[in-house]
């Protein structure tokens, strides 16, 4: 199953004391005149602008990572119109469109356009099937092709091919899968806690189904070491959104985590490739336990040289922890402990940099100073049962009842923008709250609601204007100014195993 445009070459490699690998790979008047005024009458409604969405600017897509009861696959909800409000209401009972693999997924990953995207399917062992999804940028996915498997070796040349036999690391559990590059340029970068040899494994052809081999980078090898290596596995790798300029050369960051250590890489082209240089390692930073998925881990949307980090070598499951001067060094900036019990699951940080939501087990704390040398908890938009400065939104569960989402599993931003709003992200939350029992045996709960990335918090509901004085000659009332767009709410959503953060929002 092909796309229709042509393939492009790249290859990739990793440094650490000259050691080079490839990779390949195949979006008035100033009278006295009376004028009318306004009188602000707050609006609260449950109903959205937008009717129900298919084609969408704001779509979730979640996984079912062995939760599914049965369901083997990824569950797809459309949030945001293309009118940039909210979907319409799906009702308490409404269960989300599902998208059946053959096997249970644990994880997706897009590119940055949504061309290029990937799905981690449950192979003889662990997560060990990568397979090629279409139709991610309209929501639509579709399975494309056979599956490759991490955990068997490429597959042998040809007789007639003098090439010698590729012999790749094995990754028989894939637990993060990120994407480099995009569209016909996009390799996907893979790793699972026993890769043998531990390394990063990279798969190309991701437009043109099925997924090949693209060769390795190991962490250590014959020629180089780390500076301090560690005795755990690496688990997480995670590729910034963006790029930055370095000698004048545009550079991409891949951060790649294990529970003892976190290494920072940066990639450039070189020639017709990528070239992966592991530039610096961070012992205190390692997730300290096992995880899947993002791993706590987010760059900075506005400067991809920071980024914001969850958790620490030694466990500090409530400490956030600020770093630039990715890639060549790892340095801290700040720290934030968050209150006892505000164990971290999730972070993303909104469009301008500035503020960053922390998904936890008693909400999502809203922590400002992203983009300075102080990190700081804001007041909370919905003040949460189990602690006075974290955030739990209110929705109506799938049985009807009203709730305070007080454990917040996974979280994202969706970017848009309205005229007249200071709006320019929607949070998306995947969560629910204790004692939520659903028919279909998923508990969990996802909501999108606005959110302020210039204050930190949802925007407060506005006012629809009605004029309270007669407009003067030639003159007419003001219009009436956008309101802020609904709560979605969606139920029946699949709940992640504990330790994943595997909720895809784009």
């Amino acid at each position: 199953m092909a796309r229709h445009y042509p393939t492009r070459s790249r290859t990739l490699g990793i440094c650490f004391a000259l050691a080079t690998l490839a990779f390949a790979a195949c979006g008035h008047s100033n009278n006295n005149t009376p004028k009318a005024t306004v009188t602000a009458t707050p609006v609260v409604t449950p109903n959205a602008s937008s009717p129900p969405c298919v084609l969408s600017l704001g779509i979730a897509f979640e996984p079912d990572a062995g939760n599914g009861n049965g369901f083997n696959g990824v569950q797809v909800s459309h949030f945001e119109g293309n009118d940039e409000r909210t979907c319409a209401g799906v009702g308490p009972t409404a269960t989300p469109m599902g998208v059946a693999f053959q096997s249970s997924v644990d994880a997706v990953a897009f590119d940055s356009d949504a061309v290029s995207a990937v799905a981690i399917l449950k192979g003889s062992a662990g997560y060990s099937l990568e397979q090629d999804v279409f139709g991610a940028a309209v929501g639509q996915l579709v399975p494309a092709g056979i599956p490759y498997d991490l955990n068997a070796q490429p597959p042998t040349p040809s007789a007639t091919s003098t090439a010698t036999p590729v012999v790749a690391p094995l990754i028989p559990d894939v637990t993060s899968v990120s994407i480099l590059g995009n569209s016909q340029s996009a390799v996907a970068l893979n790793v699972g806690p026993a890769a043998n040899p531990a390394a990063i494994v990279a798969l190309t052809s991701l437009t043109f189904a099925p997924p090949t081999y693209g060769l390795e980078a190991p962490f250590s090898g014959s020629t180089y070491t780390l500076p301090n290596p560690m005795a755990y596995p690496r688990t997480i790798v995670r590729v910034s959104p963006g790029a930055t300029t370095i000698n004048s050369t545009s550079t991409s960051i891949v951060l790649v985590r294990g529970q003892s250590d976190l290494l920072s890489f940066g990639v450039t082209l070189v020639g017709s490739g990528y070239q992966l240089n592991l530039e610096a390692q961070n012992t205190l930073l390692g997730s300290g336990s096992a995880l899947r998925g993002k791993g706590e881990i987010v760059f900075d949307p506005a400067d991809v040289t920071r980024a914001l980090i969850g958790g620490t070598s030694a466990g500090g499951s409530t400490v956030l922890t600020l770093v630039d001067g990715l890639p060549s060094a790892i340095t801290k900036v700040s720290t934030l402990t968050l209150p006892p019990g505000a164990n971290i699951h999730s972070i993303d940080i909104a469009s301008n940099g500035q503020y960053a939501l922390v998904g936890t087990d008693l909400g999502i704390y809203s922590v400002n100073g992203i983009n300075g040398t102080v990190m700081s908890v804001v007041t909370p938009f919905a003040p949460s049962p189990l602690n006075a400065m974290a955030s739990a939104p209110i929705y109506t569960d799938c049985n009807g009842t009203t709730r305070h989402m007080t454990t917040v599993y996974s979280l994202g931003f969706s970017v848009g923008s309205l005229p007249g709003l200071a709006l320019d992200d929607y949070l998306v939350a995947l969560g629910s709250e204790s004692g939520v029992s659903c028919a279909s045996g998923d508990n969990a709960t996802l909501v999108a609601i606005p959110f302020s990335p210039t204050t930190g918090t949802t925007p407060a509901p506005t006012a629809e204007p009605s004029p309270t004085a007669t407009p003067g000659a030639g003159e007419t009332a003001s219009p009436p100014s956008p309101t802020p767009p609904a709560v979605f709410v969606q139920n029946n959503m699949i709940a992640p195993p504990a330790g994943s953060d595997i909720l895809v929002v784009r």
